[in-house]
């Protein structure tokens, strides 16, 4: 899912907002005995106190929104393939989640790593340095030069470290994982800019040069 609502109960509702997965909760409520209308916005990284007397804790239910939406992204981005199999989902048809997804882009880039591109627009790479990044890239549409990063799906990516621990990271602020991030996104536009019939097996050496530029970034 890319939004959330929650209903707490008192006939309020709040509805998750912005692009990429709930940067904002808009709080929504209809006064007692009126048609009064009370809107409020609530960021993410700023929730307010909890208030006495209050029916419920802004702050604990957008947690726990936001917990949600975070594990579905962890489940987009997985390599299993399932995120789209849910329990209320389960009917009686053809079965085709255990067919993987093809491999349509490769490239070894030299003291970089290996980028990888699947048919269901995830990717993969995997650096020298033992750390993995996955993201969702849609391939199909061209890129245009003001939406330098039109192609993504999520505004998050997966970084996986050699000990096994995820780690979600926002596309918008990667810090301090900017040249992981950078690195793979340059490499989906120029994908995206090529046809699928001229797509590379081995990428160019500008990635490898970028990466050698943001060398100095420590993970």
């Amino acid at each position: 899912m890319n939004s959330i609502e929650i209903y707490p109960g008192d006939g309020s509702v709040f509805k998750s907002e912005g692009a990429y997965f709930g940067k904002y909760f808009t709080y929504y409520s209809i006064q007692e005995g009126s048609e009064e209308r009370e809107e409020k916005t609530y960021s993410v990284n700023n929730l307010p106190p909890d208030r006495p007397g209050s029916p419920f804790s802004v702050g604990s239910l957008i947690k726990q929104a936001t917990r949600i939406l975070q594990h579905c992204v962890k489940m987009r981005l997985s390599l299993s393939h399932n995120y789209h199999i849910c329990c209320w989902k389960m009917v009686p048809v053809i079965n085709d989640s255990n067919i993987l997804p093809l491999v349509l882009k490769e490239s070894l880039i030299p003291s970089v790593g290996r980028f990888l591109a699947y048919s269901d627009d995830k990717v993969h790479a995997i650096f020298l340095d033992g750390i993995t990044l996955t993201l969702n890239w849609n391939f199909s549409s061209p890129i245009e030069k003001r939406q330098v990063n039109q192609g993504l799906n999520l505004g998050w990516c997966k970084l996986t470290f050699p000990d096994g621990q995820d780690q979600l990271i926002q596309i918008e602020h990667p810090e301090p994982y900017e040249r992981y991030v950078t690195t793979v996104t340059s490499w989906c536009r120029r994908l995206t800019q090529t046809s699928p019939r001229e797509m590379p097996t081995h990428s160019s050496s500008s990635a490898a040069m970028q990466w050698c530029n943001h060398s100095s970034l420590q993970p």
